[in-house]
């Protein structure tokens, strides 16, 4: 039993435990002000005239336009899913390779001790949720419980918008 609480000493830290200690990589004025210029931009977009398509019909497909953000960062990368592939695995394998196209570095790299920074160039996906959950929510108490609930609020949210979280 005494094994299991020095286990992280050889193992590392937990991704959890790396997730809610990457919090403080972003201060929280940063994140009060990407909170609230993520809030302009949405009125600004729902008051845009001519709306952008978020699907695109060609035959019995739909390719579904997602957006995606590292959390701590504002601005939003695109992804895109097909209708028959609507799953949380394939959106976590999409903002995968888009991310790591972009050749991106997360947030946290410079704040973590160099022992658990791990290799460079390999991304890996701790948890993605939709953008204007807190902190809490998104690390805890959220998840889509079956593809189904995903498939629901992408089709019920056009160009639906995430946050990642990287560990």
């Amino acid at each position: 039993m005494l094994f299991f609480f020095y286990r992280w000493k050889y193992d590392g830290p937990s991704d959890s435990f790396k997730a809610l200690v990457d919090m403080a990589a972003v201060h929280s004025s940063c994140r009060l002000c990407i909170f609230l210029a993520t809030r302009i931009r949405e009125k600004e977009e729902s008051a845009l005239s001519p709306k952008r398509p978020c699907k695109c019909e060609r035959g019995s497909e739909t390719v579904y336009h997602i957006y995606v953000r590292e959390r701590g960062r504002f601005e939003m990368e695109s992804v895109f899913l097909k209708s028959g592939n609507l799953t949380m695995e394939a959106l976590e394998t999409a903002v995968l390779l888009k991310f790591k196209y972009l050749d991106h570095e997360p947030i946290w790299r410079n704040e973590r001790p160099e022992s658990i920074r791990g290799d460079k160039n390999v991304l890996k996906v701790y948890k993605i949720y939709p953008v204007g959950l807190t902190q809490r929510q998104a690390l805890y108490t959220f998840s889509f419980k079956t593809s189904t609930a995903f498939k629901s609020h992408v089709k019920s949210n056009p160009c639906a918008k995430f946050e990642v979280v990287f560990v």
